[in-house]
Formats: structure tokens, C-alpha cells, sequence
């Protein structure tokens, strides 16, 4: 997975404005109206610990005057750290201490990120809330059959029925369901 390409998928896709980093093919630049960051690409959860305050301090010294000038998202700024490579224990735990380091952003800092799951659950802090309900993927005919059983039997069997086209299932399932 390219991490950098789905970010800007992901960011853009939720509204926000996204640019190329200057001087950096490893990071990309987001805002809206309330808050603005950076993401940066990592190797590694290594260069992560190593270079987390190089990269917020280059990110904050090229937005110093859009910062001074917009006071509300000098509040709202956000530091990403990302990598595709798993982090050891001991790397989990410092990344964990990189986001607990408040000073001048709000940092993000992950390890392993292989799927979109992974990247937007990192986003999570500045992407809309998402519902995601979890499809237990050994048995999801059970776990169908499970929710199927609240709605009123009516109203399932019409879902089943052959020879009904898409709009008439619709409307006999909603007629079965508010005639429970």
C-alpha cells in the first residue's frame, strides 16, 4: 500500500486541501478552515523517533506566517507520522511517547500501517466520525441471520422473494416493517 497516496485519498475525499510538501516527495501538506498539518511518510518507526521534531519544526517554519495570521488554526495543528513497516515493542512504546509530546502540534505516530482500516483509523482524530461495524468474517452468514432475527419476519421474507423486482421488495419490506 502507498501510505502518502491514501492519505491524500482519504483527506481529500473528506474535505480537506492537499499539497505536496515543498522540498519533500515524503510528505504532503492538509487544512480546511479549522486546523492544518503535515504527513510524513516514514521508512521506518526508527525515523520516526529519530526525526519526528526535524520534520514538525521544517513544517512550522514554512507555515510561520499563515500560522500568525490565522489564530484560530495556530490551536489546530497537527504532526503525522506514518510507516508501512511494523515497529518492534520498544519502537510501539516510543512512538507512543512521540504522541504524547503536546508541544507545538498534535502528533499522530504509527507503525505498520498496511491497510486503509489502519490509516483511517490513525486519521480518526480530524476525518468525520465513521461508523464502522465490525463483519465477523468466520461465520457472516450467522452473524447476518443474528440481525436479520430483530427485524419482524414479515418484513425478512419479503427481502427473499424471487419474483419481485428491487422497488416492490423496497416497498413491502417498508410496509411489513412499519406494520409490525
Amino acid at each position: 500500500m502507498n501510505v502518502l497516496q491514501e492519505v491524500r485519498r482519504t483527506l481529500q475525499l473528506n474535505g480537506y486541501r492537499v499539497v505536496a510538501a515543498r522540498d519533500a516527495v515524503d510528505q504532503i501538506q492538509f487544512e480546511d478552515d479549522s486546523l492544518m498539518g503535515f504527513v510524513w511518510e516514514a521508512p521506518t518507526a526508527a525515523a520516526i523517533v529519530t526525526n519526528w521534531r526535524q520534520k514538525q519544526d521544517d513544517f512550522l517554519r514554512r507555515n510561520s506566517n499563515k500560522l500568525r495570521s490565522s489564530e484560530f488554526k495556530s490551536w489546530n495543528i497537527y504532526g503525522v507520522f506514518l510507516t508501512g513497516e511494523s515497529a518492534s515493542g520498544v519502537e510501539s512504546a516510543e512512538l507512543k511517547e512521540v504522541e504524547e509530546d503536546f508541544r507545538a502540534t498534535r502528533k499522530i505516530a504509527r507503525g505498520g500501517i498496511e491497510t486503509n482500516s489502519q490509516l483511517l483509523n490513525a486519521l480518526y482524530p480530524f476525518v468525520p466520525i465513521q461508523h464502522l461495524v465490525p463483519f465477523d468474517a468466520e461465520n457472516p452468514s450467522e452473524r447476518l441471520k443474528e440481525k436479520l432475527d430483530k427485524l419482524p419476519r414479515n418484513a425478512v421474507q419479503v427481502l427473499f422473494d424471487q419474483t419481485a423486482d428491487e422497488q416492490e421488495i423496497w416497498a413491502k419490506f417498508m410496509d411489513s416493517y412499519e406494520n409490525q
